[in-house]
């Protein structure tokens, strides 16, 4: 999937889940895969944080790259809220 349909699909997941996410918890952050380096995916993802941030008000977007020995820690200690990936990623 190409990184502007991957964006897509993420917006739309987060458009529709973070009303679930608790209204105090103001800071939502995004776990990317990074693949190619944690600077050029920051650079990357950060439009879509700014985007959200743009149309959800209430809440601001943070992008945390992650190596993919990374990924369950960051989820298991609420590091993020969210996470994309390729779908070959396999958590416990």
């Amino acid at each position: 999937m190409c990184f502007k349909k991957k964006s897509v699909l993420l917006i739309f997941l987060i458009c529709i889940l973070v009303p679930a996410v608790p209204s105090w918890a103001t800071d939502i952050r995004i776990g990317v895969l990074a693949n190619n380096g944690k600077e050029l995916c920051l650079r990357q993802w950060q439009p879509t944080a700014d985007y959200l941030a743009e149309k959800i008000v209430a809440h601001s977007f943070e992008i945390v790259p992650l190596d993919f020995d990374e990924i369950e820690t960051a989820m298991a200690n609420g590091r993020v809220e969210f996470v994309t990936a390729n779908p070959s990623l396999h958590c416990h």
